[in-house]
């Protein structure tokens, strides 16, 4: 049995795995933990950065008392994972990231925090507002600044570079959607290289958005690193 946990992105929900869970957790024990600020839980009083997502997948791992555990992330989820790797590899047998941004500048966590304008965002992409707040709750704008606080550090102070990377000891297998306009393939692969244990995987017609692709596609990549399905049977 596996301790497998699924992690959400930025402005992402749990809800997004439900057609992932009945399939990984056919005699497995699946997590899915919300981070805060999202689904209507309350932000933390300081500025929001990523450590305070680092520090509640490991708050989960010890509350559950799990002794090693399989993690997938898609985009900041992927970006919690590999941090939480790098900082306890005897408690994780491996990593999944799935459109994870893994390289972090000033310029690019600008460029990434001028879309994450709430009244900008109702003007002009009115419908994922209205997501946004069916997923979060009234204080969806308050999350939405929040996140841009959070890659304003990234771009300052960014935990995961080339050099940390290389000391991930854990296996790691880094997917990129082909359609996926938030993260490019060059940072991607230099990521998966930079890892001993990395291999990088390039998914065809796929966007960004995980509750945009097909969950069969996803399980399949899954299936092929864990072996969650065969070490059920």
């Amino acid at each position: 049995m596996k301790n497998i946990i699924l992690l959400h992105g930025a402005l992402g929900h749990t809800s997004h795995f439900e057609a992932y869970v009945p399939e990984t957790g056919a005699g497995h024990k699946v997590f899915t933990p919300l981070f805060s600020g999202h689904g209507g839980l309350p932000l933390p009083t300081e500025p929001l950065t990523i450590h305070h997502y680092i520090d509640e997948l490991s708050a989960l791992i010890e509350r559950e008392q799990l002794d090693r555990v399989h993690l997938f992330g898609h985009s900041m989820g992927g970006y919690v994972a590999l941090n939480y790797a790098l900082r306890n590899p005897e408690k994780v047998d491996s990593v999944i990231t799935l459109g994870t941004k893994l390289h972090w500048t000033p310029e690019i966590a600008a460029a990434e925090e001028k879309m994450l304008d709430p009244e900008r965002m109702e003007e002009k992409i009115p419908k994922f507002a209205a997501m946004l707040e069916q997923l979060h709750g009234h204080a969806w704008k308050n999350l939405v600044r929040s996140v841009a606080v959070l890659m304003r550090d990234l771009g300052n102070h960014p935990p995961l570079t080339p050099q940390t990377l290389s000391s991930v000891a854990v296996p790691v297998k880094i997917m990129l959607g082909s359609l996926d306009h938030m993260v490019t393939s060059e940072e991607s692969e230099a990521a998966a290289r930079a890892i001993s244990g990395g291999v990088f995987k390039l998914l065809p017609d796929l966007k960004h958005p995980l509750e945009a692709a097909d969950p069969a596609v996803i399980l399949q990549e899954m299936d092929e690193f864990w072996g969650f399905q065969k070490s059920a049977l």
